[in-house]
């Protein structure tokens, strides 16, 4: 009951946020919920197999079996990368680079932070533990604390034992190129992999979240009042960002940029001073990142109503947007919000040869790399948001860099055809990407688009 509440609200709270409906990746109207997939201390979403699957275990330090399925927090993380999946499909449906995979990982751990605040009692208990102080722990900066607790105490490590959480929102990480740090999920530095680099964008989100309580306390607001309004304004910041942000990448910057275009949009600015500090404190933007976007003057006479039409559009406006596309470039999505903002995304596959350090026995394999280019016109037509997102040799590095490192974690398997996504390795892991021979002839790796 719990899983099927969880996964409702939270899709419930971004369509809410976006104003309009939000379509599956798998263009089928219906998310599969299986709370008791099967035994294992582990949660994910399968875009192929169109469903978020919870696993269940025995606890013998908290002397019962844990549910995921009972937790909000794991759940509305699956359902996030489920919404996330559906927005920018491009994130999972090709090698966007780890820092993609990170964001896909933070994605899912700021829907759940952002749906604790949508509850009055929540953020009643919230205030009630930390009292205002956001350097203390709280139910909205522990994440998955049943889940995290049953495996810390379990892990033969003392040290552990007072982490009563899966992940925290609090740290004093700031940014790293992921391919210049070493691997594995060491709580106590940032690391590449995915769920340890993801810790990162959670916590400058959370830091925002504090900056904006603090600026609505400073104006008069009680601290209840406070928090509510941070956690409503930040939502729809956040939601609306990705509907910003690059077409099939996810990087750090990127989405950073986002949140100070959205914040413009929706609040007039409020919190700019509180995003830009917290993103430049990180590292992640810098000043010259924070050089005003200079946009061509665009507009549609009325909304975009067909992917013909928004294509025709594109090709008679080459031009003044100063993007060329490939004759190929499709589009992904087209939507027009209860606000009257139409936003369109397009993008296009570039076929490139698998090469690099340490991928030579890749070297007759070719992947796709996506491409892509977002446009966001308000209520009267004009342009308000241009995202360009090419093809190029940064971009073909991450490609690789991420090939590399499911190779190196043995990720990649070897098949004749893509018929079962729940394979896992000798380990027990799922694997991330598959290698196949093409009807061409050609042999490919392709990413698989599942998700934990």
């Amino acid at each position: 009951a719990n899983s099927y509440t969880v996964v409702y609200r939270t899709l419930d709270m971004y369509q809410n946020l976006l104003g309009h409906k939000i379509d599956w990746s798998f263009e089928k109207p219906q998310l599969t919920v299986f709370p008791h997939k099967q035994e294992g201390q582990n949660a994910y979403y399968s875009r192929w197999e169109e469903s978020v699957n919870f696993f269940y275990f025995n606890s013998k330090p908290l002397n019962k079996t844990v549910q995921t399925s009972e937790s909000e927090d794991v759940v509305s993380h699956e359902t996030g990368h489920a919404v996330l999946d559906s927005l920018r499909p491009n994130y999972m449906g090709g090698f966007g680079g780890t820092e993609t995979g990170a964001f896909h990982e933070a994605f899912g751990d700021i829907t759940a932070m952002l749906l604790t605040l949508k509850d009055e009692n929540s953020l009643k208990g919230i205030l009630a533990e930390n009292g205002g102080d956001f350097r203390k722990e709280s139910m909205l900066s522990r994440l998955a604390e049943e889940f995290g607790k049953a495996i810390h105490l379990d892990d033969g490590n003392p040290a552990d034992a007072n982490k009563i959480y899966l992940r925290s929102a609090i740290n004093n990480f700031t940014y790293k190129d992921p391919s210049t740090l070493p691997s594995g999920r060491d709580d106590n530095k940032l690391t590449s992999e995915v769920h340890n680099f993801s810790r990162l964008f959670t916590a400058s989100v959370y830091d925002v979240l504090e900056g904006a309580y603090k600026q609505n306390l400073g104006n008069s607001s009680d601290q209840l009042s406070a928090l509510k309004t941070a956690g409503d304004d930040v939502s729809k910041i956040f939601a609306r960002s990705i509907e910003l942000a690059p077409t099939s990448q996810g990087k750090y910057k990127d989405v950073a940029q986002a949140m100070l275009k959205a914040d413009q949009e929706i609040t007039g600015g409020k919190y700019q001073d509180v995003m830009k500090k917290v993103f430049t404190d990180r590292k992640i933007i810098n000043k010259t990142d924070l050089k005003a976007e200079q946009l061509p003057d665009m507009k549609i006479d009325k909304p975009l109503s067909s992917k013909d039409e928004a294509v025709n559009f594109i090709n008679q406006n080459k031009d003044k947007i100063g993007v060329n596309l490939p004759a190929d470039v499709k589009v992904d999505s087209l939507y027009t919000n209860k606000n009257g903002e139409t936003f369109v995304n397009y993008s296009f596959a570039k076929e490139v040869p698998v090469k690099g350090d340490g991928l030579d026995k890749y070297k007759d394999y070719v992947t796709s790399v996506y491409g892509g280019l977002s446009l966001a016109f308000d209520s009267q037509g004009k342009l308000m948001s241009l995202t360009n997102d090419p093809v190029d040799k940064v971009k073909i590095k991450d490609a690789m860099d991420e090939i590399k490192a499911y190779d190196q974690a043995n990720l990649i398997m070897k098949t004749t055809k893509l018929d079962n996504v729940s394979v896992q390795n000798a380990e027990g892991e799922r694997y991330r990407a598959a290698c196949i021979p093409t009807k061409g002839g050609k042999k490919v790796i392709q990413k698989l688009p599942v998700v934990d």
